[in-house]
């Protein structure tokens, strides 16, 4: 162990860390796929070692299980019109040739909703989108119907004048700007393709956006719900004042047990899974208490959640998980297995980084085998949505510490990456990882056919004629 230190003066160590700074904020299951993705210098022997990680390359995101519900951008009149700066590639989605203004006039001409992409050259979730996400056909043909898209370098000069204009301050962020210059809607951070497709369907038809919500607001002042997510979307816009004015109104009707069912806790509890989606935490609260006095035996679905979302932050703030382990012992809803699972591995994630900074190698290794069983545990309640990526991530993980797996570990390393490619047949990181396993069990031949497949598809990374190079050295 790094530094001589014995096993229990590094428990004791890593306690009174955790005591004294609580797990971290990013520490969250958003970001626990996110897999750096080495391309390794030397593939050696099928006796599992490969060299140093000289090109390291992002695994995707997948998206968030806690976002906030947020929206697009500020009118016209309070945003500034500098030409930004256009971002092309080879991804065939039509990107706009001209000025942001220019691009308000010909959605306005067209009667189009106006697309936004805010970028930076150095952010990896928005080379994720480049890669992935914009090349994806689905995509492209949904982007190009029905829509004016602008590409914004933010690093640029107009850039950040137009990303500060729309209060864009974190990247990738994707605006949708209805055609009189009014905000439509939103999505922050890297997205799947298949999730992006299922999102621009849905704004395109209008549901759930911002005019959606201001009209269930104005027929129903009653519905709660309409209020709360209508105010984080404009708040996400610093429209605080009119996102205040809703909030107050619900917390007046709250108080006044208007629009809710007062001993329904299937009532009480939508209302309070969708303060909590978005941040009101002392009014989630407030519902949280109200529904464990009905439910006192904790049978409900909602009362098990309650639990969940309580261990959960037990362990962000302490770094504990055996409360939340407590709670997923004999749960059965896939949603919480999902959920639940994956904030367990986050912990082993930040353990295993805090043992690598410190020169505990050992109890890395030791973290990162907890992180990889608790996907596994989530693995089965994996939703459709997320299939592909998770799988991916989770048999590269497994392919990461393959010198300490035994036969079976690999094999099911194997299982996920052909799920993955599966899913995504396109996909050429999924495509990498899948060859990767493939060596990893001694199946060089069809490693070498994979590799080959990923320069194919993308001849213009070097990258993958490096791993295909690697693979024939390797027989």
């Amino acid at each position: 162990m790094g530094g001589g230190i014995g096993g229990s003066q590094y428990r004791a160590w890593r306690s009174d860390r955790l005591r004294r700074s609580g797990l971290p904020e990013q520490c969250v299951p958003a970001q626990d796929d996110c897999k750096e993705r080495p391309f390794h210098s030397a593939l050696l022997s099928p006796g599992l070692s490969l060299g140093a990680p000289p090109h390291p390359t992002l695994k995707m995101l997948l998206p968030s299980l806690l976002a906030l519900l947020l929206a697009a951008g500020p009118a016209p009149s309070s945003t500034p019109t500098p030409t930004p700066t256009p971002h092309f590639e080879a991804s065939g989605v039509p990107w706009f040739e001209g000025s942001y203004r220019q691009a308000l006039l010909e959605a306005e001409r067209t009667d189009r909703i106006l697309f936004l992409y805010f970028r930076t050259q150095f952010s990896s979730w928005c080379d994720a989108m480049d890669r992935e996400t914009f090349k994806d056909s689905a995509v492209i043909r949904e982007l190009g119907k029905g829509l004016v898209c602008v590409s914004i370098d933010a690093e640029s000069l107009d850039g950040r004048l137009l990303a500060s204009g729309f209060g864009v301050s974190a990247y990738p962020t994707l605006l949708f700007i209805e055609p009189d210059g009014s905000p439509r809607d939103s999505i922050d951070g890297f997205v799947t393709a298949p999730h992006l497709r299922s999102e621009v369907l849905r704004i395109k038809r209008g549901e759930d956006t911002i005019a959606a919500f201001r009209t269930r607001v104005e027929s129903n002042p009653s519905d709660l719900v309409a209020h709360i997510c209508l105010a984080a979307k404009l708040r996400r816009f610093e429209r605080t004042l009119e996102a205040q004015i809703l909030m107050d109104r619900v917390r007046k009707q709250i108080q006044q047990g208007i629009g809710f069912e007062a001993n329904s806790i299937e009532s009480r509890w939508a209302l309070a899974a969708k303060l909590r989606e978005v941040g009101e935490l002392d009014l989630y609260r407030e519902q949280a208490d109200a529904i464990l006095r009905l439910d006192p035996e904790s049978r409900s679905l909602a009362s098990r959640s309650i639990a969940i979302y309580d261990s959960i932050e037990v362990l962000r703030t302490s770094g504990s998980d055996e409360p939340l382990r407590k709670c997923l012992k004999n749960e059965a809803d896939p949603q919480l297995n999902y959920l639940g699972w994956r904030w367990v591995a986050a912990l082993a994630d930040e353990q295993a980084k805090d043992s690598e900074r410190n020169g505990f190698p050992a109890e890395a290794l030791a973290a990162r085998t907890r992180a990889r069983k608790a996907r596994k545990s989530a693995w089965p309640h994996c939703p459709p949505t997320d299939r592909a990526l998770f799988a991916n991530n989770l048999a590269w993980a497994y392919f990461q510490d393959r010198a300490q797996l035994d036969a079976a570990d690999r094999r099911f390393a194997l299982q996920l990456a052909t799920e993955a490619q599966r899913l995504e047949p396109a996909n050429v990181l999924l495509l990498d990882t899948y060859a990767c396993c493939l060596w990893m069990n001694a199946r060089l031949g069809e490693a070498e056919v994979i590799a080959e497949r990923c320069v194919e598809l993308d001849p213009e990374n070097k990258e993958w004629r490096k791993r295909l190079t690697q693979l024939r050295d390797s027989h």
